[in-house]
């Protein structure tokens, strides 16, 4: 039977060493983005049959910094409201990132300020 499927093994042996790969790959980065005060992790994934990796990812940063970078060089901005947050998303020195600010917070009121002076400007 192994002579059969030998092929078939090899494929098998093959994709569990790529999964390894990237599992240690996902360990590393975790280990990073916990040393990293600003950044609380990456929104988006890497599609077997294709790279939407690319397309859909996002940089979530702390609320906090979040705000005030936005509010010296954020463009493109972008809101989704959620029951306990607010989704925001812009464009950071060509990154793509969003924060998750708490409804009634300060950084919530900043950058609905910013995402209403954005729209109006485009009007």
């Amino acid at each position: 039977m192994e002579t059969k499927y030998a092929d078939l093994i090899k494929q098998l042996e093959c994709v569990t060493d790529a999964y390894e790969a990237a599992l240690a790959a996902v360990k590393a980065f975790e280990s990073t983005t916990r040393e990293l005060p600003d950044v609380a992790g990456v929104s988006g994934g890497v599609n077997y049959f294709g790279d939407d990796f690319e397309k859909n990812r996002r940089i979530h940063v702390i609320s906090e910094c979040f705000a005030q970078a936005a509010l010296d060089c954020g463009s493109d901005f972008k809101m989704e409201d959620c029951d306990e947050f607010t989704r925001f998303k812009c464009t950071l020195f060509g990154y793509r990132v969003f924060c998750l600010a708490t409804k009634g917070s300060t950084e919530e009121a900043l950058l609905m300020f910013l995402l209403a002076a954005e729209e109006k400007a485009n009007e």
